[in-house]
């Protein structure tokens, strides 16, 4: 995948990292409690002349995302099954990242460098966000009308957050004057903010509240030499530390340095993506395969949803599936993600219940 190679590439010089039971998830505020072994997944639709759709966040209408269409990267946003093509002219490529409501963010790519973007509905033509001194940019998530990311240039990058003034979208620079070379923010939920920052040997989860750059340190205190945070949605924040050369899920209730892992005995990875009320969703991964996985913030369940995906068909043909990944929960309880077949391919799918 073109788009998402030119995005591994550019962002882990900002981080030192590298590498069925009945579960009731009961629902947080606006969530519905759901059954997650009664999940059922179904593969979405792709753009017209594209392949390797894959879903990374939930907006409005369904997922938002990314696919291939010849060599180059197009953002896209599902509509139900419906896969709308989003890709803005003016740029090589262009990928989506987050989103809530008409609201889908990310970037575009020219000559292999990201300005950060902002589509509303289904419009092809986005709104560039503003990143002062920095070249490059990046938009990851959003909540309501604010937007988070990063801007970089050279080895320096600064977390950002965007949010309407004046009918236009203002940056606010959420760096922290000392402790960190580099920040990320990666997602947003009312005026929380949740990402990472790098000293330079070390990755540590962090936590903002509104347009402060003074971040709470939430890494662990304990058992993990790097950590991230990746979702947030009330008190709950998800993401991963790091045992050796394997990535650990972690749940936090609230800013504290005591997170729960979530890998589940039998896997000897794992890593929550998202969180939405009181369910999460992410994968799990063992010497040679690698799942997609649900748990509930009360840290005690899990199921595999990989092993829900036997017969699953894209256009009536059977998908040969390698691997799969859940990316996002929607305030209904649906998990989206993508699995990826053995020649490679990947299919926009989500998980229904």
């Amino acid at each position: 995948m073109v788009i998402l190679m030119k995005l591994r590439q550019w962002l882990p010089q900002f981080s030192v990292l590298t590498t069925c039971f009945t579960l009731i998830a009961c629902g947080g505020s606006g969530v519905k409690p759901v059954v997650v072994a009664k999940y059922t997944p179904t593969a979405l639709g792709q753009v017209l002349g594209s392949v390797n759709n894959r879903i990374m966040a939930y907006g409005g209408s369904g997922g938002v995302g990314y696919g291939s269409v010849g060599v180059h990267g197009h953002a896209v946003r599902w509509t139900g099954s419906m896969a709308i093509d989003l890709h803005d002219a003016g740029y090589e490529d262009t990928q989506a990242s987050g989103a809530d409501g008409e609201i889908t963010v990310g970037a575009g790519y020219n000559s292999n460098s990201p300005t950060a973007l902002m589509w509303t509905g289904n419009s092809t033509t986005a709104t560039v966000l503003p990143s002062g001194a920095f070249p490059k940019s990046y938009a990851e998530g959003a909540s309501g009308t604010s937007v988070v990311g990063y801007g970089s240039l050279g080895s320096v990058a600064h977390a950002m957050l965007w949010m309407p003034s004046g009918g236009a979208m203002v940056m606010n620079d959420l760096h922290p004057s000392s402790g960190f070379n580099a920040t990320i923010a990666m997602a947003i939920d009312g005026t929380t903010s949740v990402g990472f920052g790098t000293n330079g040997s070390t990755d540590h989860a962090l936590v903002w509240t509104g347009a402060s750059n003074t971040p709470t340190d939430i890494h662990p205190s304990a058992g993990y030499p790097n950590s991230q945070a990746s979702a947030v949605s009330g008190n709950f924040i998800v993401g991963f530390g790091d045992q050796g050369s394997n990535r650990h899920a972690l749940l936090w209730s609230g800013t504290n340095n005591n997170p729960i892992d979530l890998t589940p005995a039998g896997f000897v990875g794992s890593e929550a993506t998202s969180v939405k009320g009181n369910l999460i969703a992410g994968y799990v991964s063992s010497a040679t395969e690698t799942h997609a996985a649900a748990w509930t913030t009360s840290g005690g369940g899990f199921v595999d949803l990989h092993s829900k995906l036997a017969g699953l068909k894209y256009n009536g043909v059977l998908i040969d599936i390698q691997y799969s990944i859940a990316r996002a929960v929607n305030a209904s309880g649906d998990i989206a993600g993508f699995v990826v077949d053995t020649s490679g391919n990947s299919y926009p799918v989500v998980w229904s219940h």
